[in-house]
């Protein structure tokens, strides 16, 4: 049977930042999840990281996605634990949540509302399986790849959103000190 919650995280030779990454998914109380991770060894770059989510899909099997990349880690312990309850509940394809990005402050900055490209991030939404498997080709283009799968999304018709207001990861670039 499918874990619940896959963590899909690209990577692009930043040890460090990968190590936190994956400790912050080990602290979850909640343990029905795998992290799935796409490793760029060469520096190709973002569009080939895009690339990467629908190249890999075959490898992710959980009812529900969230892309945490590298660069990005979880600040709460109970964020699987709070996705299932939010699914328990209200069953919904698509849950928008909050992220502390660098540069941007917390995203997305239009609540409850349709984000714009500029204020959404991979951090901020967790999608159903199917949905994610059958759209993440949309995430294959050279720049802002988030967005034209969230708006893809948007697009399908009728799917069910649920807004959580909770600030559930942080850019990592903001919290590490480099010497």
């Amino acid at each position: 049977m499918a874990e619940f919650l896959t963590f899909v995280t690209r990577t692009c030779k930043r040890p460090h930042m990968l190590l936190k990454n994956m400790e912050s998914v080990r602290t979850q109380t909640d343990d029905d999840w795998k992290q799935v991770i796409l490793v760029d060894d060469k520096k190709r770059g973002k569009f080939y990281a895009n690339k990467m989510l629908a190249a890999h899909k075959g490898r992710v099997k959980g009812q529900y996605v969230y892309i945490l990349d590298d660069d990005h880690r979880l600040i709460i312990p109970d964020f699987v634990a709070g996705i299932r309850n939010i699914v328990k509940k209200k069953n919904p394809d698509i849950i928008i949540v909050k992220c502390k990005i660098r540069y941007h402050g917390i995203l997305p900055r239009r609540w409850k509302r349709k984000p714009k490209s500029a204020y959404i991030d991979t951090g901020c939404f967790v999608i159903r399986g199917t949905l994610w498997r059958k759209h993440i080709g949309a995430f294959g283009v050279p720049a802002a790849g988030d967005y034209h799968f969230i708006n893809r999304l948007w697009k399908v018709g009728k799917v069910r959103i649920e807004w959580w207001d909770k600030l559930v990861a942080e850019d990592l670039r903001e919290t590490m000190q480099w010497g």
